[in-house]
């Protein structure tokens, strides 16, 4: 299943560490996906892909890679 950051509420000066740092949606959308991961957690074949910017303008913070499918679109041997 595809996720977002957005099951956490922005306010860390660091990077969420799963396991360690409780999920805290501030809308509706993370809230909704926060709720889908629990579900697929539950089966022993569930894999979570927790993604930001998977589509629309480039990212804020000056990454490497404007969008997640933008990386997706570049890496090695997916000309």
């Amino acid at each position: 299943a595809i996720s977002t950051d957005q099951v956490f509420d922005g306010t860390s000066n660091t990077p969420y560490q799963e396991g360690i740092d409780a999920p805290n949606p501030l809308n509706v959308y993370g809230q909704t996906k926060l709720e889908m991961e629990g579900l697929i957690q539950h089966h022993a074949h569930g894999v979570i892909l927790r993604s930001s910017i998977i589509l629309g303008p480039k990212a804020p913070f000056g990454g490497a890679h404007d969008t997640f499918l933008h990386f997706c679109a570049t890496r090695p041997g997916q000309e």
